[in-house]
């Protein structure tokens, strides 16, 4: 009662402002008139307790066995999301300790490849890439796909029908209802210049989350008929949430599949005190290390552009497509939805991405004149982050010299089924596209952004 005595106090006090605009009543009877769907959000980390036991007993095997190994952020987050009853079976199995130690680099990639962040020599070899990386061959490399080739003019159009899908489909921003959104994907659009590092991470899956799931991800990730630059891969964002998407402050949880659509649930991410590769306790509860955006004095909100109401954790939204190739993947928003509280909680979408470059002085700027966009154009923040002003590329077509070599590494096997998918899977090749030109787009298809 006192509440509503003091509402009733204030929109008075609102209501004589002589400051009070027509725009102001207008706002405030679509705030009071809105109701926004809403799905009461549980903790984005499940099971904790029963997470914590298994690792435990997991633990003590490897103590037992004497590894000499670090049990890492990146590994622990892993073992946070990845279905129950998987984290069960690993405990379980007599070669639990092999395969625990087996998909470290590969869970490493994934989030990287992912998050489109730069690799480590280490990393780059993993992935059958053996040249010495540096400043100026992984800038080259990270960018390659911003050149345009004559040769890819008719993929370039199949491509922009794609976005056009994804336009039509959402038309504004799918969660605060703003105009001029970026088309983002989902499944960052750079994977596929590197489908082997790809392949790398998702032996991560096929490991951890089963061979079931590794498959159907496999189908839609790499070879020729992946769907990354497809609207089932694509979703509009306004440029501020496609920014927090990449920097992990904001998630997609799937909740339901509809006809002709899919219905998702908006969620409000925490920060994390680690680092990915933090030795961490087996036993670390997720909850003594994340820490809400908002407790840090930022002004982290956003609020739909037509109610005026906040986006608050648990909006739901739905996407519905006419065109049924245009449907968003579940599968792609159940990855999305696992990597990302895994970025959440071991830090890998705030990782330093000058840690494992290698020095090279004979080039330290990057090739800014081989392309005519501006200089916030080619060095945005985030990987997802859209770019504010329009990107012009030449139209012509640019030699771009390859900077990085592939070559097909050998892989120790491993006592489980995994390893040999790993030693079989044609997928392992040489054939790299690091100096694959870009795929040309125009209107609000972001140039500059691996999404």
């Amino acid at each position: 009662m006192a509440t509503e005595q003091a509402l009733s106090a204030e929109l008075s006090r609102f209501l004589a402002d002589k400051n009070t605009q027509p725009e102001d009543l207008l706002a405030l009877r679509a705030f009071l008139r809105a109701r926004p769907a809403y799905s009461k959000p549980t903790s984005y980390i499940s099971d904790i307790e029963q997470r914590l036991e298994l690792l435990r007993d997991i633990r003590k095997k490897w103590e037992k066995a004497a590894v000499q190994m670090q049990f890492t952020a990146v590994l622990w987050s892993a073992l946070m999301v990845i279905p129950l009853e998987q984290l069960r079976d690993i405990r379980d199995n007599p070669f639990a300790l092999s395969i625990i130690k087996s998909v470290i680099p590969d869970t490493t990639m994934l989030l990287k490849v992912f998050l489109a962040k730069p690799l480590s020599q280490d990393e780059l070899t993993h992935a059958g890439v053996s040249k010495k990386r540096t400043r100026s061959s992984t800038y080259s490399e990270a960018r390659s796909e911003a050149f345009l080739d004559e040769r890819n003019l008719d993929k370039s159009y199949r491509d922009r029908k794609e976005s056009q899908k994804c336009e039509l489909r959402d038309r504004y921003c799918v969660v605060t209802g703003t105009a001029n959104p970026d088309i983002c994907h989902i499944f960052p659009f750079t994977a596929t210049n590197t489908p082997d590092r790809t392949t790398s991470g998702l032996y991560v899956v096929y490991t951890l989350w089963g061979e079931q799931v590794h498959q159907k991800l496999s189908r839609m990730l790499v070879g020729d008929k992946n769907i990354i630059d497809t609207a089932m891969n694509m979703v509009a964002l306004e440029p501020l949430l496609h920014r927090w998407w990449g920097k992990a402050m904001i998630g997609f949880e799937p909740i339901e599949k509809i006809e002709n659509g899919i219905r998702l649930r908006f969620r409000w991410l925490s920060k994390t005190k680690l680092a990915m590769k933090d030795e961490v306790a087996w036993d670390l509860n997720p909850l003594d290390c994340l820490q809400p955006y908002a407790d840090e004095g930022g002004n982290v909100k956003i609020a739909h552009s037509s109610t005026y109401r906040p986006i608050v954790d648990g909006t739901v939204i739905e996407i519905i497509a006419q065109d049924k190739s245009a449907i968003p993947s579940w599968d792609l928003f159940s990855l999305q939805w696992d990597l990302i509280r895994m970025a959440s909680l071991c830090g890998a979408a705030e990782a330093n991405d000058d840690d494992d470059w290698e020095s090279d002085d004979d080039d330290d700027d990057p090739p800014q004149a081989k392309v005519e966009r501006t200089t916030d154009d080619l060095c945005p923040d985030s990987p997802f982050m859209a770019s504010p002003t329009p990107v012009f590329l030449p139209l012509r077509s640019v030699p771009v010299q390859s900077q990085v070599q592939s070559q097909v590494q050998s892989r120790e096997p491993s006592p489980t089924k995994f390893s040999q998918l790993r030693e079989n899977s044609p997928a392992k090749s040489s054939q790299h596209r690091e100096n694959s030109p870009a795929k040309s787009r125009t209107g609000r298809v972001d140039e500059n952004n691996p999404w």
